[in-house]
């Protein structure tokens, strides 16, 4: 960034704005306080990584932009009712121009500090949430996922189910286009996406 000339700043220092959203209902008034440079800014980049998470289930591009988040409210949005909501729910306020999920490695179990590593091996990009972090589920499953996201349907896991339900991202994994992956690869993953 610096070599790019880019300006590296602490977004808590410019405030925060008040995003309301019918479909926040999780939230009281049904506003989210994004920090101030997440919302003006032209294009937001997601940078994240496939893992577990101990109260979210998982981390990867929804759970990431609770970064944007002012820190009151983050913390405040952390009591166990309505968290795996929420998560999904901040999505509906800030959308990334890109989102990049680094899968070279992540966690199938613990996190998000520290779990058990799995090399998955994969680079997911793309604009939808829900698909990429369907993609980063598919990949953990089949390197031995826990069991809050390693059975049944990727799409009734609380947060990605929220997310579908107010229109975050895609619905199904029939709409998720692979780009990449061999025939064996993607037939594996087509086979966790359904």
């Amino acid at each position: 960034a610096e070599q790019a000339g880019i300006p590296c700043r602490c977004l808590e220092d410019d405030g925060s704005i008040p995003i309301r959203h019918p479909l926040a209902e999780h939230w009281r008034g049904e506003a989210i306080r994004i920090f101030t440079p997440a919302v003006t800014a032209d294009h937001i980049i997601n940078l994240c990584t496939p893992r577990t998470h101990f109260a979210g289930d998982f981390t990867m591009s929804m759970k990431n932009n609770v970064g944007v988040v002012n820190t009151s409210s983050r913390l405040a949005m952390h009591v166990p009712w309505g968290l795996k909501d929420r998560l999904a729910e901040i999505n509906l306020v800030t959308r990334p121009s890109l989102i990049v999920l680094d899968g070279r490695e992540g966690f199938t179990d613990g996190g998000p500090d520290a779990g058990d590593l799995a090399r998955p091996g994969f680079i997911a990009a793309g604009s939808d949430p829900v698909a990429i972090d369907a993609i980063g589920l598919a990949h953990l499953r089949l390197e031995g996922a826990n069991e809050a996201i390693g059975g049944g349907s990727i799409w009734e896991i609380p947060m990605m189910k929220r997310a579908v339900e107010i229109g975050v991202g895609v619905g199904s994994g029939r709409a998720i286009e692979l780009i990449g992956a061999g025939p064996a690869a993607e037939a594996r993953l087509r086979a966790q996406l359904a």
